[in-house]
């Protein structure tokens, strides 16, 4: 695209673009923040939760531990989704905006949406909670990236 020129959002399919770089600002954002949430964990604190926590610490608990007990199987599964996710970004942002302008936004966006404010969500007080809801897209990615 010349770097003088804007797209027209609902012609040529643009909104195809938009889509899927808010998409892989999701991405990143949940890849991160999965990072930093599942891999702060303990697992001598989860057992004890696990022996003496509520029912409900209980239950997110057990969903944690079989995924951080191969604690390298998730870091470069959590790695490969989060570098996927921010290089994608600027190839979809540069159909829509200059080159220029998309990796400004770019940048922009992964650093707030992509780092910032998921670490903050994902390591706060309901940590254990959320980690425990994001189980199953965990598994999936695993499953996903294996082969690589």
């Amino acid at each position: 695209m010349p770097d003088n020129e804007l797209v027209d959002i609902r012609r040529d399919g643009a909104y195809i673009y938009a889509i899927c770089s808010a998409g892989c600002v999701l991405c990143a954002a949940l890849a991160a923040g999965m990072t930093v949430g599942l891999l702060s964990l303990d697992s001598l604190k989860l057992q004890i939760k696990l022996q003496v926590g509520t029912d409900e610490e209980k239950k997110a608990v057990k969903k944690i531990l079989p995924l951080i007990a191969d604690h390298h199987l998730l870091l470069c599964t959590l790695l490969l989704f989060n570098a996927l996710a921010n290089e994608a970004l600027p190839i979809f942002l540069d159909a829509l905006v200059p080159s220029w302008a998309a990796i400004v936004i770019s940048v922009t966006l992964v650093l707030l949406c992509g780092e910032v404010i998921p670490s903050a969500l994902f390591t706060g007080p309901n940590q254990l909670y959320i980690a425990s809801k994001f189980t199953s897209v965990i598994y999936c990615l695993q499953i996903f990236f294996y082969p690589i």
